[in-house]
């Protein structure tokens, strides 16, 4: 799967404050790479562009980032699709 740059670069900035707040939970890290941080307690970060599945993750919190754009906001039924997902 194709990562967005913006998605590595706001996951990026995510590893940064965590590293500064909270060294300890990135030095125990299971799991750090362009995708997906697991911190040392197993809670995890993941980060997807705008349309991409996820199935089978059920995530406690969604932050979405500049998700609509012209191309996928032009009709009533792309906008519905957006909405859905």
């Amino acid at each position: 799967m194709l990562l967005a740059p913006l998605a590595k670069r706001l996951k990026d900035r995510i590893d940064q404050a965590m590293w500064q707040a909270h060294p300890w939970m990135m030095e125990g890290a299971h799991a750090l790479d362009m995708q997906r941080t697991t911190f040392a307690n197993w809670s995890r970060v993941d980060v997807r562009g705008a349309g991409v599945g996820v199935r089978g993750i059920h995530p406690d919190l969604i932050v979405g980032d500049d998700v609509l754009d012209d191309d996928n906001t032009l009709s009533s039924a792309q906008r519905t699709r957006m909405e859905r997902w």
